[in-house]
């Protein structure tokens, strides 16, 4: 019997989340770490596009950047949702390098005073590791089809030919980049180009030199999307969340319990009635944020 009860109420619990979702909601989508992909943030912004029960997006940002392709994917997919719909950038702790480069196509840039944020700049790295091969008395042979083909190669010097080609490369990005962030911030470049440099800015000053808009929370985030969408009335705010895995909603649901607990759980419908939910590829979760 409490098994049937639990699924019971999980599908009422997932009604009334999607009856929350109608009408008007704002909503949120956490651009998170290293950018090493954009298949799911393009997926969550997509979706904000798609849907006309959201009225504008909440991009909440942690992120120090990443690779230079996902990161202009995300941006790209931003700006083509700004087109349609209202979208507000909160930076939290981090936005630097690729973390600035998707906030910068939002429509406003919210910061707190000690947000670490600018680090505008293209870096390609590699280790020489030639003198501890020689150490070692190890030795690569290598074949490759042309000379460019090893160009990081650790285990020799680069030549200056390699040098050039590269210098090149970081300096076509670093110019995309520069572009970008004007046309998502509505400045000139030569106002950009000072502050453009690597260096990372606080919250404050880059509200000072126009590369953020102004300070405030995540709260405040969310009132400017509402003012920007022209929503007066109180609207849920909808995070958009990656649905964990089975194992992983198992093993979150039994850490810290006894094996007492465990049974108990079992045997009054708790454990089916939590895992039959959320079967969507994603699922909502009502509230205002974290």
């Amino acid at each position: 019997m409490g098994f049937f009860i639990g699924i019971i109420f999980s599908a009422m619990r997932n009604f009334l989340f999607e009856a929350r979702a109608r009408g008007k909601a704002i909503a949120v989508v956490y651009i998170e770490g290293v950018i090493g992909d954009s298949e799911r943030v393009v997926r969550k912004i997509r979706r904000v596009e798609k849907d006309d029960n959201f009225r504008a997006l909440v991009l909440r940002i942690n992120s120090p950047g990443g690779l230079v392709a996902p990161t202009w994917e995300i941006y790209t997919a931003i700006r083509e949702l700004r087109e349609i719909k209202p979208v507000v950038a909160s930076i939290e702790t981090i936005g630097t390098s690729g973390g600035y480069y998707v906030a910068s196509a939002a429509d406003k840039i919210i910061v707190t005073p000690g947000t670490i944020t600018g680090s505008i700049g293209v870096i390609i790295r590699t280790l020489n590791l030639k003198k501890i091969f020689d150490r070692l008395g190890v030795k690569n042979v290598v074949i490759k089809s042309g000379k460019m083909k090893d160009t990081l190669a650790s285990y020799r010097e680069m030549t200056p030919e390699e040098k050039r080609y590269l210098r090149k490369i970081v300096h076509q990005m670093y110019e995309r980049f520069l572009k970008d962030v004007a046309v998502g911030r509505g400045m000139n470049v030569r106002d950009i180009k000072p502050y453009a440099d690597g260096r990372v800015i606080t919250g404050e000053d880059a509200v000072r030199i126009g590369l953020v808009d102004e300070i405030g929370t995540f709260r405040d985030a969310v009132e400017e999307a509402k003012r920007l969408a022209g929503l007066k009335e109180e609207v849920p705010v909808i995070p958009l969340v990656e649905r964990p895995s089975f194992v992983q909603r198992l093993l979150h649901s039994l850490s810290g319990k006894t094996l007492e607990d465990v049974i108990n759980v079992i045997s009054t419908g708790g454990m089916p009635g939590r895992y039959f939910a959320y079967l969507s590829p994603e699922f909502i979760i009502g509230g205002g944020g974290r």
